[in-house]
């Protein structure tokens, strides 16, 4: 699916760098608390996802093979070929990032793969296609292997064009509308394995932090049959 959230009439971009907007970022950060974290984005192009995690308050990095420009602390990396990752010296490591598609640069699965196996973090969201859940083999790959803490599903639509698309547009006071593909947040949190829990976020920005958010932790470890009846 490498073109599947791909604006029709416009080129893709060679390092799938597709933008996602503010709001379907803030929506995450509302229902998901990263407590006090170090939010790290792996492939942050612009920084659109850090400006938004700055806004809540956290402390950001950001990395990628190409320098856009991002207000935050960055360093060049291709993520997939990295063995050393942002470090703090009292926060946790969270990682909120849109991933590349079936770009040259990488796949979704393996940014999520190379995570889970090496990265210490204490929570990573990634904005997937909804069809991305689904699929047989990333079951295997993927979900039986370390669940999802939660899905959030986004209750509309995000526009994601190229980021370049983006710049010609607001250069010429144009904005960019009509997504065409449904997208959700994955998120894997440290510990486990949960049962994954489904969550619906709205759009209805400007809002308040919600006290009601998923804490980390909240959700009890799935414990196996043999167990329970040993309990």
């Amino acid at each position: 699916m490498a073109n599947a959230h791909q604006a029709k009439g416009y080129a893709q971009d060679p390092h799938g760098w597709y933008r996602e907007p503010p709001d379907a970022v803030d929506a995450l950060f509302h229902a998901i608390d990263f407590g006090d974290a170090l939010i790290w984005d792996p492939c942050c192009g612009t920084g659109n996802t850090l400006d938004v995690a700055k806004k809540h308050g956290f402390e950001t990095i950001g990395s990628d093979i190409v320098e856009r420009g991002a207000r935050h602390r960055f360093y060049r990396s291709n993520f997939l070929l990295a063995t050393k990752f942002p470090r703090h010296p009292s926060k946790p490591l969270s990682m909120v990032y849109n991933p590349p598609y079936n770009a040259p640069t990488g796949t979704t699965e393996q940014f999520i793969l190379k995570a889970l196996d090496v990265v210490p973090f204490e929570r990573m969201a990634v904005l997937v296609p909804q069809n991305f859940l689904f699929g047989q083999e990333r079951r295997g790959l993927i979900y039986t292997k370390t669940p999802p803490s939660h899905v959030c599903f986004l209750s509309k639509r995000p526009s994601m064009p190229p980021g370049a698309e983006v710049e010609r547009l607001a250069a010429q006071g144009k904005d960019f509308k009509g997504g065409k593909v449904d997208f959700a947040w994955l998120v894997f949190t440290h510990g486990g394995p949960y049962r994954t829990e489904a969550l619906w976020l709205d759009w209805e920005p400007p809002r308040t932090p919600s006290p009601r958010r998923i804490r980390p932790g909240s959700r009890s470890p799935s414990v196996s049959a043999a167990s329970r009846k040993d309990a």
